[in-house]
């Protein structure tokens, strides 16, 4: 009984290891396209950081009749990749209230970027596993080829099991590095739409606290007149 259950076995893992080392291919040529993505993106906010902190400024700086509108500085080239995607969004949108667009752009920027991530999980986690099961599953052909005298085969199971390894660790090592960078670049990214949302929002409002106090203190003003009169 136990001798057919551990062939059972046997014949299922040995069965898997054509998909698993297919599929750490595909792992591997899917990270190093994602790299690729990522130095683009690399180099982009590189070359236009400091353009991009210029035109922030320059917004908040300017005064709301004459500055440019908020769907022409997300369009902005210079603009980071996400903030680019929420324009497109924002100019289907009826509204022409930029705290309401703001605060749609920050809900935007929220889901692409966990969206973004989240593949870069799901490689961080598929890449060592499947790595780790095409160690395990020539491993036994290999000490069968032992027993058997058969050094050609175990040689070939051992190049399985070795290069099988060496790529599961290249893709987590490589998904690792991109969810770490882009975390930084997406948590700076929404904390830039927070200062902006911050700006616009409480401009009207110290505005109104400047009109309320000057209006208690000019009332306070002419009640002392009338009490001195």
């Amino acid at each position: 009984m136990i001798e057919q259950v551990t062939s059972i076995l046997y014949t299922i893992t040995a069965a898997l290891k054509v998909p698993v080392i297919t599929g750490l291919l595909l792992a591997l040529l899917w990270s190093l396209y994602e790299i690729g993505m990522f130095l683009r993106e690399w180099l982009e906010r590189r070359t236009n950081r400091y353009i991009w902190n210029q035109q922030l400024s320059d917004f908040c700086k300017s005064a709301p009749a004459s500055r440019i509108s908020l769907n022409q500085l997300l369009s902005s080239i210079a603009a980071p990749y996400l903030l680019q995607q929420t324009s497109l969004i924002m100019a289907k949108q009826k509204t022409h209230c930029e705290a309401i667009l703001l605060e749609q752009v920050l809900q935007e920027i929220e889901f692409n970027a966990a969206k973004r991530l989240a593949r870069i999980r799901i490689g961080l986690r598929i890449g060592p596993m499947l790595g780790l099961m095409g160690t395990l599953i020539p491993m036994g052909p290999a000490l069968m080829s032992i027993s058997q005298g058969n050094l050609g085969m175990m040689s070939q199971e051992l190049i399985i099991v070795f290069s099988t390894t060496v790529a599961g660790l290249v893709v987590g090592a490589l998904c690792y590095v991109m969810l770490i960078i882009r975390q930084y670049w997406y948590a700076r990214d929404m904390m830039q739409t927070e200062q902006l949302t911050r700006y616009i929002v409480q401009g009207p409002i110290g505005v109104v606290k400047n009109a309320v106090v000057s209006a208690g203190n000019a009332s306070v003003s002419y009640n002392k007149d009338k009490r001195q009169v």
